[in-house]
C-alpha cells in the first residue's frame, strides 16, 4: 500500500462536501481500504501522519458543529478516546489546578488532553493570549504532534502567513490567527493540520431573526 496520503482527504479519513449550501464532513472512501489507527492500536483521525483539521471561518458558519461531528464519528464508530475543550475553559481549568483547594495538578489536567486519541480545541484565539497561554498551547500542540495524535481545532480568525499579516492594514491584523497565537504556534499548526476554510451566513443570527419574526406574528 502506498505511503502517500489520500489525494481526496489528505490522509485524514474525512472529506469536506457541500450539501444544501452547507459544508459537512463525511468518511472518505480510502477508509475502506486502509487502516487509520492511533497509538496503542486505538482508531484515530489520520494517525499515520498525525494529521488533524483546522476549521477557520466567521461566527455562526458551523465550525464547531462540524468539528464535533468529526469527533463523534471517531468516538462512536471507531472507538477513539476523544476530548472536547473550549480553549479558554481549558486554560481556566489549568489555572485552577494551582489552587491547593482543588486537589488537582497541572499534569492531571494536561495529561488526558495530550494523550487523547483525538482532541478538539474549540474557539482558538478568541481571548488575548499571554506568554504563559502561548507556552501552554505550544506544549499541547507539540506533544500531540510528536506523538502523531490528531487534533481538530476551530477558530474565528483567518489563517494567513506572517508575511501576509504584516503586509495588511494594521487594523486588520487582529483578524489573523498568526497575530493571535504567534508564528511559532501557527507554524506547528500548519505541520499538523489541514486548513478547512468555511464560508457562509451566520446561522445563529438567521435563527434569531426567524424567532423574532415568529414572535411578532404570534
Amino acid at each position: 500500500m502506498s505511503n502517500l496520503p489520500c489525494e481526496q482527504c489528505g490522509g485524514t479519513g474525512f472529506e469536506i462536501v457541500s450539501r444544501d449550501g452547507r459544508e459537512f464532513a463525511q468518511a472518505c472512501a480510502c477508509r475502506r481500504s486502509s487502516s487509520l489507527v492511533g497509538p496503542g492500536g486505538d482508531p484515530a483521525l489520520g494517525a499515520d501522519e498525525g494529521l488533524g483539521l483546522l476549521f477557520s471561518g466567521d461566527n455562526g458558519v458551523g465550525k464547531t458543529h462540524l468539528a464535533v461531528a468529526v469527533l463523534r464519528e471517531l468516538v462512536v464508530a471507531r472507538g477513539a478516546r476523544g476530548q472536547f475543550w473550549d480553549f479558554h475553559e481549558l486554560i481556566r481549568e489549568i489555572k485552577s489546578s494551582y489552587d491547593p483547594e482543588t486537589k488537582t495538578t497541572e499534569l492531571m489536567v494536561l495529561e488526558p488532553v495530550v494523550e487523547a486519541d483525538v482532541l478538539l480545541l474549540d474557539d482558538l484565539g478568541a481571548w488575548k493570549m499571554t506568554d504563559w497561554m502561548n507556552d501552554t498551547l505550544f506544549y499541547i500542540l507539540n506533544s500531540r504532534y510528536m506523538a502523531k495524535r490528531p487534533t481538530v481545532i476551530t477558530t474565528n480568525y483567518q489563517d494567513v502567513t506572517r508575511e501576509e499579516a504584516l503586509a495588511a492594514d494594521p487594523l486588520r491584523r487582529r483578524e489573523f490567527l498568526v497575530e493571535r497565537i504567534g508564528q511559532r504556534r501557527r507554524s506547528r499548526l500548519m505541520e499538523m493540520c489541514l486548513v478547512v476554510r468555511m464560508q457562509g451566513s451566520d446561522h445563529r443570527q438567521a435563527r434569531q431573526q426567524a424567532n423574532q419574526v415568529a414572535l411578532r406574528r404570534s
